[in-house]
């Protein structure tokens, strides 16, 4: 259709009124809005789940323990306890880590942490 246009515009939808026109005056009418219903996404049959509060030592054994009771029974540490040969994460300067620990996703930009906490300041 070389010349022509479409009547229709396939990527424009249009957007319904909340709302009517009346002597150059908008009236919004609240039955008009329409209104978005969530439905849960887990079954209410499902068995309530209990779970105690995930505390620093549940962290450490969860992240650490297992790679620094590994390294013990192997004999792979040293005179300080520090490993002979480390992870990537381990091999980490303090300054690599901090920058690490700021970047996009980590949960010092949760909701948790005060307002007046600088994240960019070292302490």
């Amino acid at each position: 259709m070389e010349g022509k246009t479409a009547s229709w515009d396939p990527i424009y939808t249009e957007v319904k009124a909340s709302g009517f026109h009346y002597d150059g005056v908008y009236h919004k009418v609240p039955e008009m809005i329409p209104d978005i219903i969530l439905k849960p996404y887990v079954s209410y049959k499902t068995a309530d789940i209990y779970q105690t509060e995930f505390t620093p030592e549940n962290l450490f054994e969860s992240v650490y323990k297992n790679k620094i009771v590994r390294d013990f029974k192997n004999n792979k540490l040293d005179d300080q306890g520090n490993p002979l040969e480390p992870n990537e994460m381990e091999k980490l300067t303090p300054e690599e880590a901090w920058i690490i620990a700021r970047k996009s996703g980590s949960d010092i930009f949760s909701e948790r942490t005060p307002k007046f906490w600088n994240a960019w300041t070292k302490v």
